[in-house]
Order: C-alpha cells, then structure tokens, then sequence
C-alpha cells in the first residue's frame, strides 16, 4: 500500500477528510456555498426561517397556534359522560399527540430519513403545533432525543398511515442511533376512512379527504412528491425558500387529523344526521361490529334496517344480507328468514333463496316448502351458475320426502 493512499485512509478513519478546501470537515458533510464554518472548522446549516428557534446545532423547532372548532369538540367529548368511539377508553384530552413526519423519500427503508416532525396537542380551544426540523444528517440523534423528550409514556397518536409507515421509519432512525424508540397506543385514520369513504372518495389519501369530504381545500400547496427534492435543495444549496411551502404542507396535514377523527366521532354519535357523504353501510358495519356501548350498536343497526327499507338495491341487498347473518348468528332465526325470504321474492335473489331452503330444511323441517323454493330457483335463467348446487339439494330433498312417504 502506498504512502499516499495510507495517509488518507487513515485520515477519512479518524473522520478527517484530506480534498483540498474540506480541511477539518466531518465525514458525511455537505460541501455547499450555504454553510459558513463553525469555530472547529465543522459545517454549520442555515436556519430554515426566521421564525424558527435553534435548540442544538442541527435542529430547529418552532410553535403554530390554531383555533379550530373541532379542538373544542374534541375535548367536550372527552371531557363528557359519553364514550368516544374511535378514541380509547380513559384517555383525557392533553394525551391526544396528532403527529406526522415528511421524510426523504416515500418508500421505506434504512435509508429514508425523517427530516421534520410535528406534533399537535389540544389545549382549551386551539391546537398547538409543534415542528421540529433536521438541518442535515448528523444532527439526527439530536433529533430524536428532542422528539423523546416532547411524547410521553400515556400518549394516544393519531395520524393517517403513520402505525404502517411514520412509525417503522421512525422505529428504524431510533435503532440505528441507538436510541430507545419512543412507544405509545396508534390510532390510525387510514383504515377507518377507507371503510367510510372509499366508495364517495375513490381514493383514500388525506388530501382527498380534505377537499372532498371536510372541505378543507388548499391553495398554492406542494405536492408530497416534490417535498424531498426540497429537503435536497436546501441540503445542497441552502436555499430555505421551497421548505416554507413543505412547512405549511406539514402543518395543515397536522390541522386535517383533528378534523377528521372529530368527524369521525361525530358520525359515531350521530348516524345519518349529518350532511357528510358517506357509506352508510360501512358506517353501520363499523357501529355494529365494535360493540362500544348499546346505544351506538343500536344506532348501527337502525341505520343498516334503513339501508335495507330505502337504500339503492346494492347497497339494500348488502345491509339486508349482512342482518339476516347477524340475526342468523344471534339465534333469531324467524327475523332472518324474513328477510331472505323478502329479498328472493323482491329481487328474485338465488343466494337468498339458498338461505331460505336451507332455513326450511335444517330449522323448520319444512321439506316441502325446501323444495318448492329450489323448484323454483331452478328454472330462472340467471341461477346457471347455481344450478348443480340447486340440482344436489332438490334431489336430497326429494330422498328426504320419499322416505316420509
């Protein structure tokens, strides 16, 4: 090994690096005409804005107030007699944290790096918002510390997409600085929304939402595709003007959580009296399947018994199938056989005429009238699909009468 090439590897070894004009400068340092030098030498970022506040070296923070409506919902509801359905039981307002994370590329990875963290806690009638920003890459540790020290062990976080995304990257940042990662109860919004605005919204992302379902458009708003080449240009370059608009960007998705888990509740407390498109029978569904408390199992149901009298025909025969199942598994057997009963005659359904021979044939012993519905089904030009299973039950059914004589 030559003289020379020893000389730098054991320079770049002990975090030195030997290019000419890079004297003195940490491994892994940008070289850029933004940084001015510290008194060692090493690199110092610019500040992102002047309304942000230096707590280390290479992370900044600064505060948002935002009076919003919802702050003061949210809070009444928890502060109330009534149990909140989405939001756990116990948990007091001052451990909502409504969180998020821009990051420096959108598809995971140890390589992906959260470069600015909101959190928002709800006091009195505002929300408050607090932004903390990564200034370059070996500032991160501090980062996460200053993160450690704002969340606490009770926190509730809420966020949209943040248990499968936000919360592995961050997971993965603490790792691999060593750190013990921060943990708390994630209440997510994504898997909820789907349910409830899929089918109105077609996609599910939160700017959707926001336009769409809590009329919260934005104007002059970055795209989230382009929020990383901005990080990289102020990396590079260190020009803070393209993160005012990822600032922004980053708060109002902040802003849109509180929004949205209040609507949320509000549907849970409400039902159909609200104006808000939504899916009614997913929100039924929703209502039922939790079994929070009687009253909103009620409230489900009603809503899913409405659906089925009134609805359009999918979504009629969808509520009118799904209660027939849950009266079927209740043990009310003769409520289910209603309403298959309705359907097959209504919409000349096969699938309700299966249930409806099967009730006649198991439950009532009724072999006669088992046959007479599978007869019928049988010869109707859309049961092709059906007819071999038809063909098999009308045949046992026949054995079965034959040996009653």
């Amino acid at each position: 090994m030559s003289g020379e090439l020893y000389k730098r590897l054991k320079e770049m070894k002990s975090g030195r690096v030997s290019r000419p004009g890079d004297a003195g400068r940490p491994v892994g340092a940008h070289r850029s005409s933004r940084e001015p030098s510290g008194t060692d030498g090493s690199a110092v970022p610019r500040p992102p804005g002047s309304e942000w506040g230096q707590e280390t070296p290479y992370v900044w923070s600064r505060i948002l107030r935002r009076k919003l409506p919802e702050v003061g919902q949210l809070r009444e509801l928890l502060a109330g007699g009534r149990r909140p359905f989405w939001i756990p039981r116990g948990t007091k307002s001052e451990q909502l944290l409504f969180w998020d994370i821009e990051t420096t590329g959108l598809s995971g990875g140890a390589g992906t790096v959260a470069f600015l963290i909101g959190l928002g806690r709800l006091e009195k009638e505002s929300l408050v918002t607090e932004q903390l920003f990564l200034g370059d890459y070996p500032g991160e540790p501090e980062l996460l510390h200053a993160l450690s020290a704002r969340v606490h062990s009770g926190d509730v976080w809420v966020s949209y997409n943040g248990k499968a995304f936000d919360a592995n990257i961050m997971r993965t940042r603490f790792l691999l600085s060593r750190i013990e990662p921060v943990e708390g109860i994630h209440l997510d919004l994504l898997y909820p929304a789907r349910r409830l605005w899929r089918s109105v919204t077609g996609r599910c992302t939160l700017s959707d939402l926001e336009e769409r379902i809590l009329s919260r458009g934005r104007q002059g708003d970055i795209p989230g595709w382009e929020i990383p080449e901005a990080y990289f240009a102020y990396l590079h370059h260190g020009e803070p003007d393209r993160l005012c608009a990822v600032f922004n960007h980053h708060a109002r998705d902040i802003e849109s959580l509180v929004a949205l888990l209040a609507l949320m509740e509000r549907l849970a407390l409400s039902g159909t009296r609200t104006t808000v498109p939504v899916d009614l029978f997913e929100l039924g569904r929703l209502l039922v399947e939790r079994f929070c408390s009687g009253e909103q199992e009620e409230l489900g149901e009603s809503i899913l018994r409405e659906l089925y009298r009134a609805g359009g025909k999918d979504q009629a025969l969808s509520a009118g199938f799904y209660l027939a199942r849950r009266y079927r598994r209740g043990g009310q057997w003769e409520r289910a056989r209603e309403i298959w009963e309705e359907i097959y005659r209504r919409q000349r359904s096969i699938t309700a005429g299966v249930e409806l021979a099967k009730y006649y044939e198991h439950r009532s012993r009724d072999y006669r009238l088992a046959l007479d519905v599978v007869q019928e089904a049988l010869v109707w030009p859309h049961a092709a699909s059906f007819r071999a299973s038809l063909q098999h039950r009308k045949e046992r059914l026949v054995r079965k009468l034959a040996r009653l004589g």
